[in-house]
């Protein structure tokens, strides 16, 4: 440290000795050291990439997501090892194809790529399907063990099963059960309505095994109805059904000479109905135990004309909560081809019947059916 002499103390020799003080000691300080800062080296990068999820929508796009990686300026997306985007993002979306694709993530930056990722976690096979105009069921696949659960109506319903499991379903998601309806039960889900459901699996450790979405529209329910001769208007009215027959394609009540399926009545000599048949002029094929859902294409089969549904003289057996001489519903299906030359998968959902105390004086019988017709061009069912 200088001491400034007692003879400097005018203004200007303390500002030339302030001036000169500051430039020697700027000029030490810049002569210190190697000659300036010099740029670190990128070190690479160690760890993969983790906190994976994989979030199906409706239309098949993948949302991806994953935790942040120190020291990565940017990340892939690779699908099967091959490299199909960079985002510099930790999320990217992609387009699925049908299959069993894997996804992994790497993180890179200037010294390269990072390890893979484990493979995004997925919900495979998902699929929610219509099993009559009120149920509908729900199954998926995962590769790890994890709980089952799925959500619908804005999370107001919720079913969840905390059993560890790689096959998940649901036989009725009205009521969360595993089991189908039986027949002779009636569901709490309502004809025509649409669906949008969300499935989520996770392991019992918290992680999400994956999340998807599936859509499904339940068919309407209608019943077709006939009745004595001149009565069966009145008669089928006060059944709830209308007295005629039913356009597939249309989905609307027509007179039974323009329908794709109505029913017919066998009368006795004194006018009293006793057998009722289920007429399709284009083929009907009957399928036993066998529900709406488990139908996904046109079968191959022996298709008739006509299938007897109720008789009054004990040809037809009494099943059990039906009434007599009614087929099961639900687990009773029909394909019915149509006028316009498409195919409809028809759950049979019960009947309905008028009749006198004796069993012969049946007055008014009524089949309750929902259909879903194959998608134009192709014998796959519309869901």
């Amino acid at each position: 440290m200088y001491a400034v002499p007692l003879s400097l103390g005018s203004q200007e020799g303390v500002r030339r000795l302030v001036v000169a003080f500051i430039f020697v000691s700027t000029t030490g300080m810049l002569s210190c050291g190697s000659g300036g800062p010099t740029d670190a080296p990128t070190k690479p990068l160690t760890a993969a990439p983790s906190g994976l999820r994989l979030e199906i929508a409706l239309d098949g796009t993948g949302h991806f997501s994953w935790q942040p990686l120190s020291g990565a300026t940017s990340y892939l997306l690779l699908e099967d090892g091959e490299e199909r985007l960079e985002s510099s993002l930790v999320s990217a979306e992609v387009m699925l194809e049908k299959g069993a694709s894997k996804f992994y993530v790497v993180g890179k930056n200037e010294a390269g790529r990072s390890p893979s990722s484990l493979a995004f976690p997925r919900l495979h096979e998902l699929k929610a399907l219509a099993c009559a105009s009120d149920t509908a069921e729900v199954s998926w696949r995962t590769d790890l063990p994890s709980d089952t659960a799925i959500s619908y109506d804005d999370l107001a319903h919720i079913c969840q099963d905390a059993e560890d499991l790689l096959t998940h379903y649901y036989g009725d998601i009205g009521t969360c059960s595993s089991d189908r309806l039986v027949s002779g039960d009636k569901g709490t889900l309502s004809g025509g309505r649409a669906i949008e459901l969300k499935a989520l699996s996770r392991t019992n450790d918290g992680n999400d095994v994956g999340t998807a979405w599936a859509s499904l529209t339940l068919p309407k329910s209608y019943c077709i109805c006939v009745g004595r001769p001149g009565e069966g208007d009145a008669e089928c009215k006060d059944l709830g059904c209308v007295d005629g027959g039913f356009s597939l394609d249309s989905q609307t009540a027509v007179a039974a000479d323009s329908a794709d399926v109505h029913l017919e009545r066998v009368e006795d000599d004194k006018s009293r109905l006793v057998a009722i048949y289920l007429v399709a002029p284009e083929g009907l094929m009957i399928l036993e135990d066998t529900y709406l859902c488990d139908v996904t294409e046109v079968v191959d089969g022996q298709f008739t004309t006509k299938q007897l549904l109720y008789a009054t003289d004990g040809s037809l057996p009494k099943v059990s909560g039906e009434g007599y001489g009614v087929l099961p519903s639900r687990s009773t299906t029909f394909l019915i081809r149509t006028r316009a030359g498409r195919t409809a998968k028809v759950s049979f959902e019960g009947s309905v019947v008028k009749a006198n105390v004796q069993p012969h004086a049946l007055q008014a019988y009524g089949a309750r059916i929902a259909a879903i017709l194959t998608e134009e061009g192709n014998n796959g069912f519309l869901q």
